[in-house]
């Protein structure tokens, strides 16, 4: 190894944009269902392992020190600051990273803006998942407090969705397929966007529903009223077919039965079932049996419409398509209650 010069220790997975000192069978049936062979045959000018992994394969490394095997410089990075034993770490010096931000910008926290005394009060934070740049503008200085609590916040959210870091991947491997250049700064950030977009349009999935529609509707209020009563509002729900978004109207109508409910909260209900990717015709039928057997009301008619992107911008790829749904129940089955109710909604 030359000593004044950087060696480039790592090789990228073609699938996934990883790094790696090698790429194994291991990671490649874990995360892509293939083998090295027939990664090869599909990447025949893609390396699989570094220079230095084959140097250290073709020689007898036994009873060698790290500075005859790397040289001093390389020996020095790779040893791990009050180690008793050599471990080598595959990741960047991060203290030399530190070092080149403290120049740049100073010993202040870029968070809390808290001024340190020293280097050792701070901490160097990854802005993108590419923990392998060395590129500053990829990191931030923060002070040891504001670096747990955001690491902390990062590990509850990726605990909401565990699979997070798949899809990151997996948007990887799809624009790699797609030819798109995953240099380009547009698609730099993009597996990341799409991870937190899926987990916000898909919420849902790491909530209990049950608990959730008995806090909703808990909140109901005595009246005599018994004349019916029409909530009306929009929300976004997902196709389960092409995971492409649903624009939805709903109109509620109640007649009470003693209790009204909260004027929120039919709101809140049908965002809680369109926040997993669902049949129109289901979240309906969900809305309609949630209110219907938490309030007892003498009827409950619930209507969607919805404008489904799979069909405007896909397919039959229509701009006037809706797709219209009905769930009834009690008093609403008489066609006079029915018809004041249709009458309604459309003023």
């Amino acid at each position: 190894m030359m000593e004044g010069k950087e060696e480039v220790d790592f090789v990228v997975c073609r699938l996934c944009q990883k790094r790696f000192k090698e790429i194994t069978n291991t990671h490649l049936g874990k995360f892509h269902g293939i083998t090295v062979k027939e990664y090869m045959g599909k990447f025949p000018d893609a390396p699989i392992e570094t220079e230095q992994t084959k140097k250290l394969k073709n020689q007898n490394t036994r009873g060698k020190t790290y500075e005859k095997i790397y040289g001093k410089k390389r020996a020095k990075q790779i040893k791990r600051r009050g180690s008793k034993t050599l471990v080598i770490t595959y990741q960047k010096n991060d203290r030399t990273i530190k070092k080149k931000l403290v120049d740049e910008r100073g010993l202040v926290c870029e968070r809390c803006g808290k001024k340190c005394d020293c280097a050792g009060q701070l901490c160097s934070h990854h802005l993108s998942y590419d923990y392998y740049s060395s590129d500053l503008s990829n990191y931030i200085l923060l002070c040891k407090s504001c670096h747990g609590k955001l690491h902390n916040k990062i590990r509850r959210e990726e605990q909401k969705f565990a699979g997070m870091n798949m899809i990151k991947r997996a948007i990887h491997a799809l624009l790699h397929s797609m030819k798109i250049p995953l240099d380009d700064p547009n698609f730099k950030e993009t597996p990341q966007r799409v991870s937190r977009m899926y987990m916000e349009l898909c919420s849902g999935l790491f909530l209990n529903f049950g608990a959730e529609v008995k806090d909703i509707l808990s909140t109901v209020f005595p009246s005599q009223n018994d004349e019916m009563i029409i909530y009306k509002g929009e929300t976004i729900g997902m196709c389960p077919h092409h995971l492409l978004p649903v624009l939805y109207k709903y109109y509620i109508g109640i007649i009470p039965n003693g209790f009204v409910l909260g004027a929120s909260k039919p709101q809140r209900l049908v965002e809680l079932f369109c926040s997993v990717p669902d049949l129109q015709e289901n979240i309906t039928s969900k809305v309609k049996d949630s209110l219907s057997s938490m309030l007892k009301p003498r009827g409950v008619f619930v209507l969607l419409k919805g404008e489904h992107m799979c069909m405007k911008i896909r397919g039959v790829k229509t701009n006037s398509s809706e797709l219209v749904t009905s769930a009834i129940e009690g008093s609403f089955s008489e066609d006079e209650v029915r018809s004041e109710f249709l009458s309604l909604i459309k003023q």
